[in-house]
């Protein structure tokens, strides 16, 4: 007797579909950071960062300007180094910071950085400046000062440093995603998971992916509609599996008994800081959306059982119990998913 697969388990709750023409913010971009360091340190040196996209005319239907931007100039000692301190020391520099806003006015101000080192007390390592709103800064070099006359400046730096939070327009309609795509496997299928893909979609700060396996008998006999092109809203109505990610990949586990099909669609989500979830219709509810991938079954010509179970980010752990003809357990196999793969084999006795 053969042991069927247990059903995966839904790890995401259901949530109501938004209105389209709303919009969200989406998260932050990976700050911009530019430095000056050592002999780059002196009068009329300069270092700028923008935030691309705000200039970018490319982006201009998709993003809702102004959008929070956050701005930090620091001076500080670098720790890291490899110059020897001969003695404590006091270094102070004149920033002029050049600031571009979302009206495109721009404006300067010059402001005194100082900082200390002291190898006897407590000394101040750091001076910064955060402000906000400035969608391109240049931080230009008036002076520099030390009170010591060996060279200091090998060991510190100026740093120019962006943060944006871009907001951009989100609709149910326009965001969603047409295709997904999945690679192709060997020719011996006994692989253990499916990798499939879709388009990055920049409105999106994470996507919801759901699968599900039918079996190839209640296909051919019209269960989900006709057999070429079955009814979404049936495939996925009980049983399926949902992750949620920030990636636009993942692998599928091919953990099914028998022959059938795995469908598989996906969705863009995104979300505001109020906790407000904006969900684009699903890649299903177009034509060429549909996944589907025809799948032979797990090792049909043994006795086995699975568990999965998942974690946040479609973090999974499955685990298969192999068994002999006397339903006596031989072997365990557990495959992780957290980035990479990995598999060891337990033999029971």
């Amino acid at each position: 007797m053969k042991k069927r697969t247990l059903p995966h388990a839904v790890i995401t709750l259901l949530c109501i579909l938004l209105l389209a023409g709303q919009s969200a913010l989406a998260g932050g971009d990976p700050p911009v950071l530019k430095v000056l360091r050592g002999a780059q340190i002196h009068a009329d040196s300069s270092v700028m960062v923008e935030d691309s996209k705000f200039f970018d005319s490319a982006y201009s239907s998709v993003l809702i300007k102004p959008y929070t931007v956050k701005n930090k100039v620091t001076f500080r000692i670098n720790e890291g180094a490899n110059v020897y301190f001969r003695s404590a020391f006091t270094a102070s520099v004149v920033l002029r910071i050049i600031s571009t806003y979302a009206n495109n006015t721009v404006d300067s101000l010059d402001w005194n950085f100082e900082i200390q080192y002291n190898p006897s007390s407590p000394y101040s390592a750091t001076a910064s400046y955060p402000f906000e709103g400035s969608y391109r800064v240049t931080v230009k070099v008036v002076s520099i000062s030390t009170n010591v006359g060996w060279n200091v400046w090998d060991a510190l730096s100026v740093e120019n440093e962006l943060t944006s939070i871009p907001a951009y327009q989100f609709s149910c309609t326009t965001d969603t995603i047409h295709t997904i795509s999945y690679s192709s496997l060997p020719p011996t299928t006994g692989a253990d998971e499916l990798p499939v893909f879709w388009p990055n979609k920049i409105t999106a700060d994470e996507y919801d992916l759901e699968w599900t396996y039918v079996d190839s008998s209640a296909l051919s006999a019209g269960t989900y509609g006709d057999s070429a092109h079955p009814d979404p809203t049936l495939i996925f109505d009980n049983n399926a599996s949902r992750v949620t990610i920030t990636g636009t990949s993942y692998n599928i586990p091919l953990i099914y008994d028998n022959k059938g099909t795995l469908f598989f669609r996906v969705r863009v989500a995104q979300l505001k800081p109020d906790g407000t979830r904006f969900e684009a219709h699903w890649s299903s509810d177009v034509s060429s959306g549909l996944g589907r991938f025809v799948y032979n079954g797990h090792q049909r010509n043994l006795n086995w059982q699975a568990t999965t179970s998942f974690a946040e980010e479609g973090k999974r752990k499955v685990v298969v119990q192999y068994y002999d003809g006397s339903l006596r357990a031989r072997q365990t196999v557990t495959i992780t998913r957290a980035g990479q793969s990995s598999r060891y084999c337990l033999p029971l006795h």
